[in-house]
């Protein structure tokens, strides 16, 4: 495989993502104390939360389904009403 199409395909696996200084601090301060990475703490505990909404054939969760259905429709009232 040529370097420039390895590469390509390097960078669609990266995601910018932003958080709050709190956040950002918390896992800075986590990953001083505990020598891993931020970057492998964070995909840790995406695929922990990953693994709360899909079953073990990789579908996702009725009971995930309805509830982020009803968290939307909830926010959406809230900003009707402001």
């Amino acid at each position: 495989m040529p370097r420039a199409t390895a590469t390509a395909i390097f960078r669609q696996q990266r995601m910018s993502i932003r958080l709050d200084s709190n956040t950002l601090m918390r896992l800075q301060e986590f990953s001083l104390a505990t020598g891993i990475p931020v970057s492998s703490t964070v995909r840790f505990a995406i695929n922990e939360q990953l693994d709360k909404v899909y079953d073990a054939d990789g579908y996702l969760k009725r009971e995930f389904i309805k509830n982020a259905v009803a968290s939307t429709d909830d926010q959406e009232q809230e900003q009707e009403q402001t």
